[in-house]
C-alpha cells in the first residue's frame, strides 16, 4: 500500500566513493503525489570517471506551469513527444542498479523516484545515496549558501545549463570531487570513528580494590589518538575507575600526554579552577597510570 510517509529509504552516506551513480531530476512541481518528473539523467561513474549517461524527458499527466519552464528550459511542446513514465522510469531503475546514489539535495530527488516506483510497480527504491549538500556544508562551513549553483561558482566549474538534469548531474559530479579533494587537504576524515562517551566504559564490579582507580574519577584529555583513548578507557574500567568526559568536583586523575598540553587550555583552566577550590586532582600520564595500576595490582596478588 502506498504510503508516503513511511518510506523504507536506503542509508545515508557521507564517505569518499569512486563508483557510484549521479542522477538529478526535473518535476512539474514539489509534491511527489501530484506532481510529476518530467526529466531523469544520471551519470555512471568507476573508479571516479564518468563512464555512461542517461537522459530522458518523461510525459506528465498535465500541462507544465510557465514557472517550470522559465525554471528549466523544458517547455509542454517538447514533452508531447516524450516517453511514458511506464516506459522511462523502469529504464532509469535500471540504469541505477544498486549502485550508491549520489546527488545535491538528493532527498528530493529520491523521494519522488520511490513514490513513483512504489506506485508503479509496488517495490521500495532502497539505494543507499549520499547528499553533496550535507558534504558541501561540513568542507565548505563558511560559504554564504550551498546551493548547485554557488558551488558551481566557488569551483569554477564549467558546465553549460541548470535546472536540466543531465547538467546538474555534471556539476554535482565536479563538485563532488573537488569537495573531496578540500576535504583530504583540510583532514576532514568522514569515516572517522565517532568519538566514544567515557561514561560508555563501566567500572568493572570485579576489579581489584588494590587499584589506584578502583572507584576513583578519571579524565583523559583530547590529545590521545582515538584508538589510544579507547584502549586507556576499557583499561581503566578493568581496573575499577570511572570514566568521565571532563572535569568537574568529583574528578581524581586527569591523564594527558604532559603538563605542558594543559597551558592555556580550556582543560588546563578547568584544572587549575578546580585546584584553587581546593579541589586536589593528579596529573599523570597514561604509562605512569599503568604502571601504578600494573604494581599495585602485582603488590596485592602477593
Amino acid at each position: 500500500m502506498f504510503s508516503y510517509a513511511t518510506r523504507n529509504k536506503g542509508k545515508s552516506l557521507l564517505k569518499k566513493l569512486t563508483d557510484y551513480v549521479v542522477l538529478d531530476l526535473e518535476t512539474s512541481g514539489m509534491n511527489t503525489y501530484y506532481d510529476d518528473i518530467i526529466e531523469v539523467g544520471a551519470l555512471r561513474v568507476r573508479n571516479g570517471l564518468i563512464t555512461e549517461r542517461f537522459q530522458k524527458l518523461i510525459k506528465p499527466r498535465n500541462r507544465i506551469s510557465s514557472f517550470i519552464t522559465s525554471l528549466t528550459g523544458i517547455t509542454n511542446s517538447m514533452l508531447k513527444s516524450a516517453g511514458e513514465p511506464g516506459e522511462v522510469l523502469p529504464q532509469f531503475i535500471d540504469f541505477i542498479g544498486s549502485d550508491i546514489v549520489v546527488g545535491h539535495n538528493v532527498n528530493f530527488d529520491i523521494n519522488f523516484i520511490y513514490d513513483k516506483w512504489e506506485l508503479m510497480s509496488g517495490s521500495f527504491f532502497t539505494n543507499d545515496y549520499l547528499d553533496t549538500l550535507r558534504v558541501a556544508r561540513k568542507v565548505l562551513p563558511d560559504l554564504c549558501s550551498h546551493k548547485l549553483e554557488y558551488l558551481k561558482s566557488h569551483y569554477r566549474i564549467n558546465v553549460q545549463g541548470a535546472h536540466r538534469s543531465i547538467a546538474d548531474c555534471e556539476t554535482t559530479y565536479h563538485a563532488y570531487l573537488n569537495l573531496m579533494k578540500d576535504a583530504d587537504r583540510l583532514g576532514i576524515d568522514f569515516e572517522a570513528p565517532k568519538t566514544v562517551r567515557a561514561s560508555s566504559f563501566k567500572p568493572d564490579e570485579n576489579a581489584d580494590p588494590a587499584s589506584p582507580v578502583y572507584g576513583k574519577t578519571v579524565v583523559i584529555s583530547k590529545s590521545y589518538s582515538q584508538k589510544s583513548r579507547l584502549a586507556l578507557l576499557n583499561f581503566i574500567a578493568r581496573a575499577g575507575g570511572i570514566n568521565r568526559d571532563s572535569l568537574s568536583g568529583k574528578t581524581d586523575y586527569l591523564i594527558c600526554e604532559s603538563a605542558a598540553e594543559l597551558s592555556g587550555s580550556p582543560m588546563g583552566k578547568k584544572a587549575k579552577e578546580l585546584s584553587e577550590k581546593g579541589k586536589v586532582i593528579k596529573i599523570l600520564n597514561a604509562g605512569t597510570l599503568t604502571a601504578m595500576i600494573m604494581n599495585a595490582v602485582q603488590i596485592s596478588k602477593k
